[in-house]
């Protein structure tokens, strides 16, 4: 990294900046201090964290939400991580159509997290921001509803899904 001011170059020490092998050795001694510091009290951290979990209801669902003559809804699997989003055509007796099982989405990525989605106005194609980074670098994926196919076409680095150009 190359850094100048007025007209002088800076050298990274003088930055305060680290090389990625000095970080990651200090996380390390960071992390084992915490460890040690810890360790006499993990029996109770594990059952705090083990009470907290059992108050989670696994299997929650959000209330649904009518657009454009659908029923939009999530909902949690037991034992899943992420989400299921799905919508039903507002008929009665009308079926569930999954339009993004999060946690499909999710297998074999270092991290997952749904930005938004929208259907297109006649109500056949769906966008979708996914960030798979964990640093807000959303991707627009498309999707055509009926099918379950997955268009190729993706949008790197951008943000969340939000209203379709024909509203």
């Amino acid at each position: 990294m190359s850094v100048t001011v007025d007209h002088q170059p800076l050298a990274t020490e003088q930055l305060g900046l680290r090389t990625v092998g000095q970080v990651l050795a200090h996380l390390r001694a960071e992390t084992a201090y915490a460890e040690a510091v810890l360790g006499p009290v993990q029996p109770l951290i594990d059952e705090l964290y083990r009470e907290i979990v059992s108050r989670i209801k696994e299997d929650d669902s959000s209330v649904p939400v009518r657009y454009r003559g659908y029923w939009y809804a999530s909902r949690f699997v037991s034992g899943e991580q992420y989400p299921v989003i799905g919508r039903r055509a507002d008929q009665a007796g009308a079926a569930e159509t999954v339009l993004l099982d999060c946690n499909a989405l999710a297998l074999g990525q270092p991290f997952f997290q749904l930005g938004g989605y929208e259907a297109s106005p006649d109500n056949r194609l769906l966008a979708y921001s996914e960030d798979v980074v964990g640093r807000r670098q959303f991707r627009i994926r498309f999707k055509d509803i009926a099918s379950g196919e997955l268009f190729g076409d993706v949008i790197e680095n951008e943000g969340l899904v939000g209203k379709t150009a024909g509203e």
